[in-house]
Order: C-alpha cells, then structure tokens, then sequence
C-alpha cells in the first residue's frame, strides 16, 4: 500500500500508524447532532409517549399534535393507518374532557 493512500481504521492492522493528515472532518457548522434511533426512545420519560410543552412526538416519528390534547400514557398505541392521531383504544382525549373505559361517552375532566 502507498504512504500517499488514506487508510481508515478496517483497512489497518495491529501496530500500523493512521497519519492525521487522512482525517479529514468539517467544521462544526456543517455537523448536526442526532441521537442514534434506538436512543431516541431514551429522550422521552417513561411513562409517556407523547412529550413537551406545545407539541407532542408521536412513536419517535416528526408528526406532531398540539398541545390541547392530553399526554398518552405508553400503554396505549397509536393506529398506524390514515388518521395516526387516534389511540388504539381511546378516540383523542381533549384537555377538558376524558374517556371511560370501553366506552364513547365523554365526561368533563374534573370527574
């Protein structure tokens, strides 16, 4: 192999010396931060899927709902067809009102 060829790490074996001139990494501008995938999940607390203060994630995804909907507790799993804001078990829980349990009646939030 060529002096003048850049290695990488695979490329080298035990005891071979990487020039730091083959390093080559832009300027910080250019670099964005993200958390790995499987990380994302981490972010959130546990008992909630959907988190923060005007908008709420949905399943580590960029859909967003405002914040006039209730927080979704983990257990609860969103419908992954037309209308992803529905729960799988509960239609949308608005601030002022919730649901019963197997049930489509609305009470007013502070019952």
């Amino acid at each position: 192999m060529s002096s003048d060829m850049a290695w990488t790490v695979e490329d080298s074996t035990a005891g071979d010396k990487l020039w730091r001139e083959t390093w080559i990494v832009g300027p910080p501008a250019t670099i964005l931060w993200c958390p790995a995938p499987d990380t994302l999940n981490r972010l959130i607390p546990y008992r909630f899927h959907l988190i923060l203060r005007k908008y709420h994630l949905i399943h580590n995804r960029n859909r967003l709902i405002s914040d006039r909907f209730h927080l979704i507790l983990r257990k609860y799993y969103l419908i992954s067809g037309r209308n992803r804001l529905i729960p799988n078990m509960f239609h949308l829980i608005l601030r002022k009102h919730h649901m019963i349990y197997d049930s489509n009646r609305m009470i007013p939030y502070r019952y």
